[in-house]
C-alpha cells in the first residue's frame, strides 16, 4: 500500500469541500438530476455519457455584511 494514500484521501476531501462551499451546482435548464448509467473501467466506474451541470460561483458576503446579518 502507498504511504501517501491517507494524505491523498484528505487532499481530495478538502478539494471537494472547497468546491461544494464556493460554488452552486445545479442541473441545466431546470431539469431534474438523473443518476447516470455507469460502466466499469479498471477500478473505477464512469458515466456512459457526459453529465451536464451548471456551475456558478457563490456570492460571498463582503466584510462587515456577515456581522450585520448576525445582529438582525
Amino acid at each position: 500500500m502507498c504511504k501517501g494514500r491517507a494524505f491523498a484521501t484528505r487532499e481530495l476531501l478538502m478539494f471537494t469541500a472547497a468546491i461544494i462551499t464556493m460554488y452552486d451546482i445545479s442541473p441545466p435548464a431546470g431539469q431534474a438530476w438523473k443518476t447516470p448509467k455507469l460502466v466499469k473501467i479498471a477500478a473505477a466506474k464512469h458515466p456512459t455519457k457526459p453529465v451536464r451541470a451548471w456551475i456558478k460561483r457563490r456570492a460571498l458576503p463582503k466584510e462587515g455584511e456577515e456581522e450585520e446579518q448576525q445582529q438582525q
